[in-house]
């Protein structure tokens, strides 16, 4: 997959996995009906929406376990983050992420994507994140980024309502062993591994916009 072009898709769904801080300044030009996927569209993209589509139809259910149980397949692995992050950071930011985004997300992202899904925030929005798209791009991306042991492209998912500029936001999506992953707010930043770790949902109005 090539990461030289913004990537946004608009999902017309019923819940995400948005648990941290959204943009308020993003292109909402992309089709969020629902509709099949553009013939053009890059077969690791569907891949992606593919696994969203699972996580919405167990949103719009209403149950709370099989959101969870959806979610478990965009937790990574140790053998991931050697892949991405190379074996001498791999195994410190793999127990970090264990702890400040994997224990946080079983425990409260099931009942809070189903919350999300009644409030009817029903549009996902993905795009590339990084330096050339320094508008939508947080400093927790470039951390991120510059911490991959070769370049890699990163995505993030912004939940919101229809015309709604403010919602929740996944970053950290990534392709890696020929499927997706979810690092969402991992703290890459060098001697980040030692640091204490806290993560968890995070209303998107609470945080500022990196750039307006």
């Amino acid at each position: 997959m090539k990461g030289t072009a913004p990537m946004r898709l608009t999902l017309r769904i019923l819940s995400a996995l948005a648990l941290a801080g959204a943009q308020g300044a993003c292109d909402h030009s992309a089709n969020g009906s629902g509709a099949s996927a553009p013939a053009s569209e890059a077969p690791e993209m569907a891949a992606l929406r593919g696994a969203l589509e699972g996580v919405a139809k167990a949103a719009a259910s209403g149950d709370a376990a099989a959101v969870s149980r959806a979610l478990e397949a965009f937790v990574a692995t140790p053998q991931d983050f050697d892949a991405l992050f190379g074996p001498e950071r791999g195994a410190a930011l793999h127990a970090r992420y264990v702890t400040q985004v994997v224990t946080p997300m079983r425990a409260e992202a099931g009942p809070a994507l189903v919350e999300r899904a009644r409030a009817g925030q029903t549009e996902i929005t993905l795009e590339e994140v990084g330096p050339a798209f320094a508008a939508r791009t947080k400093p927790s991306d470039d951390a991120l980024l510059a911490a991959f042991a070769r370049r890699t492209p990163l995505f993030a998912a912004r939940l919101h309502a229809p015309n709604e500029a403010l919602g929740f936001r996944l970053d950290g999506f990534v392709r890696v062993s020929d499927r997706w992953v979810a690092l969402l707010k991992l703290d890459a930043r060098p001697g980040a591994d030692a640091a204490p770790a806290s993560a968890g949902p995070t209303e998107a109005a609470s945080q500022a916009p990196t750039a307006p």
